[in-house]
């Protein structure tokens, strides 16, 4: 019986040492195989060698809209090699630092060796997954929330003042990453003041004093930033922005916005979800009521806790009319994905059987829905750069409409043709998505470019909700069919399932 009993539990290593080999050789083919997006050329042009590190802290805030430690730790990355799958390696190594501590916090508000499922479920997240294989500051700022969280639970236990310091400073670092970790910390403050009570609560609070202080300066460039991300595009009412906030945790753990089903085969999803983490909360609170554990106690906490940056996060959404995206919740998906945690409660057999029921329906959404079954964010733009390289006049100038695309272009195109966006060249600043006001400054934009073929290729988006409405898209393609003669017009899809560029050749009349 012990030989069995030791065969098994290798046989579960090996199982599980396999997933761990196969999903990093996934998501490091991945990196190489994504192309970037808009986002992540703006991350690639902020930590580039052009730039000085004072420069890039100057960067991160006025373009940017966000504190500079993110910034600066890739920018010195990429000094040992600025290639984009090496600038997107570091989010991946974020990822499996977090999942490491995250399985450490798992073991440790469960006071045994919790089950590596919870483990793969965290690593199959869709959001996970996503952050990891984006060149932006998700990934690490998931790496501190994670920290955090765990760093907090070692002082709640121990009250030992080293983790009390550890948490001081993985709250230092995470502020100068993004300003909504403040309302993580301020919850687990708050939690302990209900669930520890006031002695640990003024401890928390007296130590975080120079936190803030040393956060402070921050606070002045905030109006600034705040103009730059509030909401242009869409006019949300305030219950809209609100019900957003509230709908990003069954996002951010199910990927309910990415799921294209009826929308009743979604609700059933979601039921069937929540049915589940609470027939295995009831367990888990009858078991508790028999024998008390910190466990259960945690688990509240978590739920408290995730429960009030939900909130904070509402509230500030409402106020400041920012565009809210599911990703600023990020700080509490490891408070969510505590709650895996629970179906531990149940049956052995039953509880392996729940979870690779999640496995399976996690890694479909990892290679079916999550757009990884084809590797292309967006726009296929290693494809688009392959396909002007072949269609490319010597000499021709490329033109670019609008300007945001020229920027991850250039990363794939290898050509010698110069690459102009329209009206001008990108500038990181407010205006940077400014389209062509009028046919006037159209002209002149094109005119002043000299090119010893005679024609032009031009690049546009078909995307006509995006930015400034349709970006004066029929004032520019009136005024081309009145003054040009179009010899090629191709909607170029690539691997991308539904967005295209169009490509265009223009020829004098």
């Amino acid at each position: 019986m012990l030989q069995n009993g030791n065969n098994n539990s290798q046989l579960k290593r090996v199982l599980f040492f396999s997933f761990l080999l196969l999903y990093t050789g996934v998501m490091l083919w991945l990196c190489n195989e994504l192309n970037i997006w808009m986002d992540e050329a703006y991350t690639l042009d902020t930590t580039s060698a052009k730039y000085k590190l004072h420069l890039v802290i100057k960067q991160s805030y006025y373009f940017e809209s966000q504190p500079p430690v993110y910034f600066i730790l890739l920018s010195l990355w990429r000094k040992l090699n600025d290639g984009v799958f090496f600038a997107r390696l570091f989010s991946l190594i974020n990822i499996g630092l977090s999942a490491w501590f995250f399985y450490r916090l798992s073991n440790l508000i469960r006071g045994v060796k919790t089950s590596r499922w919870v483990l793969i479920l965290f690593l199959l997240n869709p959001f996970v997954i996503w952050a990891g294989l984006e060149i932006r500051l998700y990934a690490f700022l998931l790496l501190l929330s994670v920290l955090l969280i765990y760093f907090f639970f070692r002082y709640y236990i121990s009250e030992k003042k080293k983790y009390l310091y550890l948490f001081l400073f993985i709250s230092a670092i995470g502020l100068y990453t993004q300003y909504f970790f403040a309302f993580l910390i301020a919850a687990l403050v708050f939690a302990s003041l209900l669930f520890k009570g006031w002695k640990i609560f003024f401890k928390f609070s007296l130590y975080l004093i120079p936190v803030i202080l040393i956060f402070l300066p921050n606070v002045m460039l905030m109006a600034d930033q705040l103009g730059m991300v509030q909401s242009l595009k869409l006019q949300f009412s305030t219950m809209q922005r609100i019900d957003m906030v509230f709908h990003s945790p069954q996002n951010l753990m199910l990927a309910m916005e990415k799921l294209y089903f009826a929308r009743e085969l979604r609700w059933v999803i979601l039921l069937l979800f929540i049915l589940l983490i609470a027939w295995s909360y009831l367990k888990g609170h009858k078991q508790n009521r028999l024998i008390k554990t910190f466990y259960f106690r945690a688990i509240n906490l978590s739920i408290l806790t995730s429960l009030a940056v939900i909130i904070m996060l509402a509230v500030v959404m409402a106020v400041t009319k920012i565009d809210y995206e599911d990703r600023y919740l990020i700080i509490a998906l490891p408070l969510f994905i505590l709650v895996f945690t629970l179906i531990d409660k149940h049956a052995f057999v039953l509880s392996r059987f729940i979870y690779i029921l999640l496995t399976l329906f996690f890694s479909w959404l990892f290679f079916y829905i999550y757009y990884y079954s084809n590797p292309v964010k967006q726009y296929d733009y290693k494809g688009v750069a392959k396909y002007i390289s072949l269609q490319a006049r010597r000499e021709e100038p490329i033109l670019f409409y609008q300007s945001t695309i020229s920027l991850p272009f250039g990363y794939y195109y290898k050509g010698s043709n110069p690459l102009i966006p329209l009206p001008h060249q990108v500038q990181f600043d407010t205006t940077y998505m400014n389209p062509v006001k009028d046919t006037f400054e159209l002209k002149q934009s094109i005119d002043n470019i000299k090119g010893a073929s005679g024609s032009y290729l031009l690049i546009s988006d078909l995307n006509e909700a995006m930015y400034n409405g349709n970006g004066n898209r029929k004032m520019v393609n009136d005024y081309i069919n009145n003054h040009y003669s179009i010899t090629m017009d191709t909607l170029f899809f690539g691997l991308s399932k539904k967005h295209s560029l169009r490509v265009r050749r223009l020829e004098k009349k």
